[in-house]
């Protein structure tokens, strides 16, 4: 039976735009496949 396997892996940078306060942006990378 092939069971479907969900790797979730969250990463999080910080941008310091020149005419914006500094903001932080949160990065989620989503991988599916699948494992006979």
């Amino acid at each position: 039976m092939a069971r479907k396997v969900y790797k979730v892996s969250g990463g999080a940078q910080i941008v310091r735009p020149t005419n914006s306060r500094s903001s932080i942006i949160k990065t989620i990378i989503f991988e599916t496949y699948e494992i006979d």
